[in-house]
């Protein structure tokens, strides 16, 4: 682009087809059967996004929690989840940020625990402590 003058994006935009037709020429090669031998996508949506993610295995504890990403997850106490304690999960951490549990073709229910997060007072409620604490605060702003 330097050797063609070019400096800003609308030229760059008038130069680009230029450009890959020329670039095209050079390093383009010819398919040896011209017929198309793509087979059609067997997969789902779903599938795909299992086969891109990052996985990891865990070993699951006795009361059904795992640690991955500085992350605690906790398996949903069903009975047919209850004999997974010892055993080892599939983490899938998928492109778009999503985790999903897998063992075997089963995939799992969990929920979070994330140490790092920080308790926001304001959701504390049914603190007993707390309660008399806050009448006494009242009680002496009054």
């Amino acid at each position: 682009m330097r050797l063609q003058h070019i400096d800003s994006i609308e030229q760059s935009n008038v130069w680009l087809p230029d450009f890959i037709a020329d670039f095209n020429q050079g390093f383009a090669k010819a398919a040896q059967y011209p017929k198309d031998m793509h087979r059609a996508l067997r997969e789902s949506a779903d599938e795909l996004h299992d086969i891109f993610a990052w996985q990891e295995l865990r070993k699951v504890s006795k009361s059904l929690t795992f640690q991955y990403d500085k992350v605690i997850y906790l398996i949903d106490p069903t009975e047919e989840n209850q004999r997974l304690a010892h055993q080892v999960v599939k983490v899938l951490d998928r492109p778009d940020g999503t985790i999903t549990i897998q063992y075997g073709h089963r995939k799992l229910s969990f929920k979070v625990f994330d140490k790092l997060e920080e308790a926001d007072q304001g959701q504390i409620v049914d603190n007993k402590r707390l309660g008399a604490v806050l009448k006494f605060i009242q009680a002496k702003q009054q």
